[in-house]
């Protein structure tokens, strides 16, 4: 049975939750898929690979369209973001074996732990974001450390930038992303803006730049895997079309204060309701009888709704 005529009310809701994404990516410089990975497997019951392998597509056409509107307003930073996000590229195939082996050897709790992950990743960063949103900025951490070869940036303020020291959060950055399907941007906008001192503008169309590369490799592993559904993918985009015009938009008119407080904000709520969900996970009562199942696989024919 054809899914767009059995389920419309799960397609209507992806393109909701493409459009509240499509203009957080625009606005923050976010792949999106910290908030559409978790969503879809707790909220729509899909298959936490599928879900996965459905962000890694989505991100990448999203992050495209928002990077497309930021490089036009000039918030890009091409030489931190080419060894980043060359190095994020290569982590992601380190860390896509790693979540098939993390699959295998969980079942089906491994939506849990990848709950966890996000949530253990987002809240102290979440934290340090607000704590230093209205510091002024001083010295960068990565110019403090001497490891050549260096960058000078296009930011005349701040001094050269260990090209090293941005493969190591580029790779690490690739690892999480194949791993967990965050598309990066939740973590690399932090880091550029705290610890390369970029302005959260350029860090915002710099961070776009790596999450559309990086996602490139992913979206062709998970595809190749059987991993994503395009029913699901294009919903998603449906909505994201609009969201990311508007996010944009108003990323441009916002001091830079208040842009990483709402960043903050964002990042703080979210990593409480994912630990509000681990805690409800394991604290659930145990059937050893019945193995969890999705509820909605869509597109597929493994779809029990099918």
């Amino acid at each position: 049975m054809d899914i767009l005529q059995t389920e419309p009310i799960l397609l209507l809701g992806l393109s909701c939750l493409g459009l509240i994404v499509g203009f957080l990516t625009g606005m923050f410089g976010i792949g999106g898929a910290f908030i559409t990975t978790p969503i879809m497997i707790l909220a729509f019951g899909i298959d936490p690979s599928v879900a996965i392998g459905c962000s890694m597509g989505f991100t990448l056409v999203n992050g495209s369209l928002a990077l497309k509107r930021h490089s036009g307003a000039g918030n890009f930073e091409p030489r931190a973001m080419w060894p980043i996000a060359i190095a994020a590229s290569l982590g992601v195939l380190g860390g896509y074996q790693f979540h098939h082996d993390l699959k295998d050897a969980w079942g089906h709790e491994f939506d849990t732990l990848v709950n966890g992950i996000f949530c253990l990743l987002l809240l102290p960063i979440g934290l340090l974001v607000w704590w230093q949103s209205d510091k002024e900025q001083g010295k960068p951490l990565l110019s403090k450390i001497p490891l050549p070869p260096f960058v000078k940036l296009g930011q005349p303020e701040i001094p050269p930038i260990s090209i090293p020291l941005l493969i190591l959060i580029g790779g690490t950055i690739g690892i999480l992303k194949g791993l967990t399907g965050i598309g990066g941007g939740i973590i690399l906008v932090p880091v550029l803006v705290l610890m390369v001192g970029m302005t959260p503008h350029r860090a915002v169309g710099t961070s776009l730049a790596m999450v559309v590369l990086s996602s490139v490799i992913g979206t062709i592993l998970f595809a190749v895997d059987g991993s994503i559904d395009l029913v699901v993918v294009l919903a998603l985009l449906t909505g994201s079309l609009f969201g990311v015009v508007v996010g944009a938009r108003f990323c441009n008119v916002l001091p830079a204060v208040q842009l990483k407080r709402l960043l903050a904000l964002l990042i703080f709520c979210f990593s409480m309701f994912l630990a509000y969900e681990v805690f409800v996970e394991l604290n659930a009562p145990t059937d050893t009888t019945e193995e969890k199942m999705p509820t909605a696989y869509l597109g597929s024919s493994a779809s029990p709704i099918s």
